[in-house]
């Protein structure tokens, strides 16, 4: 293999810093990256597997920045990493250009420059792509995976070429590094497989055999650490790894892969995958890979057929896997292979353009960064990006003294815990997830609810196995959040839940009353709604939605669906659920004049709500009560498209029947009170009205 330049990964490095340069910022993201800043900060216990080498080098990393922002620290880390790793798939790209072996060989003969021209365009085009760029600007361990990735890459085009074994045993520490680095490293498995046993004569067997314990000790040698980091009792932890078998099933990962629906057939999520495709690598970006695809079919089959291997199951993989909420970064990890054929069609181009070959790769590579930069800028700018931070203040600020927060979605959950260890904002609250009580089950808790009690001892434990037996039909979620409640909400201190449980399965005198976006638990008789400051509107955050790379997950039965959303609508949702729950509060105490205003104002907001039976009927009763029936009839006549409940459904017979006698129409008044006693279910109260109405 000829020369070592840098010029190529020293472009494309430059490229992604750049990038990052300009567009990260010191505040906390959407999903889980609260929880890796704030397991950073703590030396806490992640997700399964842990991630415990990502989160030792980026904890070191700060310390060294001590200087800086931690939190900006941290995304600063990412930025290094993800600009190492755009460097590492431009010598990829070019030492694939340059090989000579049989196994790499892409064109006959290797052109001045033009080697060094194709990995300068296919790093720095996928430093711009959209996820790889994020990726380097926001706290997760994404961009390090891309970078053991992108280094595997190069060393097994160089061990390919040299046979040298000194190659093999890097490529062989690296293949263990990148499932060290994230556990979706998996999904290359078969290409890596494939590379072995091309390679296997050279090696022999007791070569490999030594090489595959190095690479299962560089996996799972870091999580040996585990007991330790969990020694620290950080009310982060995701876990409790001490014991061996503990250690294990941690490492395994069982608690999202062996949950029930964590795998289905993708769904709507292939349609999605193709979309973030052209995100990613827009017009240039996949002209350039469909090209170098075309030359690698002429030129080496093998060479592209591995290519796919590792691209074609990760993908499957990843669009398989429901339960990841960001799977774009998974298929950016799948797609890193496909920099190398952005190389070989730069090299393509380049060498058929003759001398004006090297000025057409870099108009070309200017052209696609000027695309994705233009196109991706914008949306990926979090300078002063602060939504994710609001949407943390707006659950934990306004909690009342001393409170207890029973916390549901990663968003909340992430946020609040970041604020809460890394800001140091409202330390007396005890943030309880829900999806960890219970942990491991038994008459008295798990893990988590022990460690609860050791940070306060006047939290008590509930009664899990004596709720479930109560409600044997109620789910997991509704059991362990309904325990947890009749165990610790009285009069002495608040106790919140941000998704509650039916309300028949709370402890008799106790009720849920708004606060917020959330509920507070309170004694019958006692309620009050709480004056509960949110900063800003939901009409404000619509204007700022971005790019839709959250994932909406809606259960129905047996079908499960997943939609896009912009990851600003979960603020907005909840602003908009603030309103509606006040609005509810006002409609059940008969104070109508008032809930009209917020129900049209949720209306307003979000005419996706014009399709929700609870908004659409109150406001039309809301009117009627108000003297507005011009305004409240077409919403009557919405509720019978859209209502699924018996008592809506009839309600709203009820008063078109009613607007119909008013007007004189006996006839249609009388045929709207026939079909809501039609309604199959509904109460005795409603059905003795409309037979009322029927009545000589």
């Amino acid at each position: 293999m000829r020369g070592s330049g840098w010029a190529a990964p020293a472009a494309a490095t430059g490229v992604s810093l750049a990038l990052s340069a300009a567009t990260v910022g010191p505040h906390v993201y959407w999903q889980d990256s609260g929880f890796y800043l704030a397991a950073i900060h703590d030396l806490a216990v992640l997700y399964p597997h842990g991630f415990v080498l990502y989160e030792l080098l980026c904890k070191a990393w700060t310390l060294a920045l001590f200087f800086v922002d931690f939190t900006l620290a941290v995304h600063l880390f990412s930025s290094l990493c993800s600009a190492l790793a755009a460097g590492a798939l431009a010598l990829a790209a070019r030492d694939l250009v340059r090989a000579r072996s049989p196994l790499l060989r892409t064109a006959a003969e290797e052109s001045g420059g033009v080697s060094d021209a194709a990995g300068a365009v296919a790093g720095s085009l996928a430093a711009c792509g959209y996820t790889f760029w994020m990726s380097g600007i926001y706290a997760k361990g994404y961009s390090f995976l891309y970078l053991v990735l992108a280094v595997l890459l190069w060393r097994m085009i160089r061990a390919a070429e040299t046979r040298r074994a000194r190659d093999f045993t890097i490529v062989a520490a690296l293949i263990g590094l990148a499932w060290q680095a994230h556990p979706s490293a998996t999904g290359a498995g078969a290409a890596l497989l494939a590379f072995v046993v091309v390679h296997r004569r050279v090696l022999g067997w007791r070569g490999l055999a030594w090489r595959a314990g190095l690479a299962a000790a560089l996996a799972l040698g870091p999580l040996l650490l585990l007991p330790l980091l969990a020694s620290g009792g950080s009310p982060m932890d995701f876990g409790e790894p001490t014991t061996v078998s503990e250690l294990l099933r941690y490492a395994a990962g069982s608690r999202f892969t062996g949950k029930e629906g964590a795998f289905d057939s993708g769904g709507t999520r292939w349609a999605t995958a193709g979309i973030l495709a052209w995100e990613d690598f827009l017009g240039v970006g996949l002209l350039l890979t469909g090209i170098g695809a075309i030359r690698l079919a002429r030129a080496n089959r093998a060479l592209l057929a591995g290519i796919v291997l590792w691209w074609g199951p990760y993908v499957a993989m990843t669009t398989m896997f429901g339960i990841e909420g960001q799977q774009d970064h998974w298929y950016t990890a799948a797609g890193l292979p496909l920099t190398l054929l952005i190389g070989v069609g730069i090299a393509a181009l380049a060498r058929r353009a003759g001398r004006g070959g090297l000025w057409l790769a870099a108009g070309t590579g200017l052209a696609g960064l000027a695309w994705a930069v233009l196109a991706n800028g914008p949306d990926l700018n979090l300078r002063s990006y602060d939504l994710a931070d609001r949407f943390g203040r707006i659950h934990l600020e306004p909690l009342a003294p001393d409170a207890v927060f029973i916390s549901t979605s990663d968003d909340t959950s992430s946020t609040m815990h970041y604020l809460q260890r890394v800001r140091g904002v409202r330390p007396d609250v005890v943030i309880v997830r829900r999806g960890h009580l219970d942990a491991g089950g038994g008459e008295a808790g798990g893990w988590y609810d022990r460690r609860l009690v050791l940070r306060d001892p006047r939290l008590r434990l509930p009664d899990y196995a004596g709720t479930r037996r109560t409600f044997p039909a109620a789910s997991r979620a509704a059991v362990v959040t309904a325990a947890y409640l009749n165990a610790n909400a009285g009069e002495a201190r608040a106790v919140y839940v941000e998704e509650p449980p039916p309300e028949g399965m709370l402890r008799p005198g106790l009720v849920l009353v708004p606060a917020g976006p959330v509920w507070r638990a309170a004694r019958r008789g006692a309620e009050r709604l709480e004056d509960w400051p949110l900063g800003l509107e939901p009409e404000e955050v619509r204007g700022r939605f971005r790019r839709a790379r959250g994932q909406a997950v809606e259960r129905g039965g047996m079908k499960t669906s997943y939609r896009a959303e912009p990851y600003e609508r979960r603020l907005f949702v909840a602003l908009l659920r603030a309103r509606l729950l006040r609005a509810e509060w006002h409609f059940a105490r008969r104070e109508l004049s008032r809930a009209a205003e917020l129900y049209a104002a949720i209306l307003r907001a979000d005419p996706e709500t014009g399709g929700l039976e609870e908004v659409v009927y109150p406001l039309a009763v809301s009117l009627l009560a108000t003297g507005n029936a011009t305004a409240a009839e077409p919403l009557l006549l919405r509720t019978l498209e859209i209502a699924r409940h018996p008592p809506t459904r009839a309600g709203a017979f009820l008063h078109l029947g009613d607007l119909a006698r008013a007007r004189g129409q006996a006839e249609r008044a009388s045929a709207a009170y026939r079909a809501g006693l039609a309604v199959p279910g509904i109460d005795e109260r409603v059905r003795k009205e409309l037979a009322a109405r029927l009545a000589p």
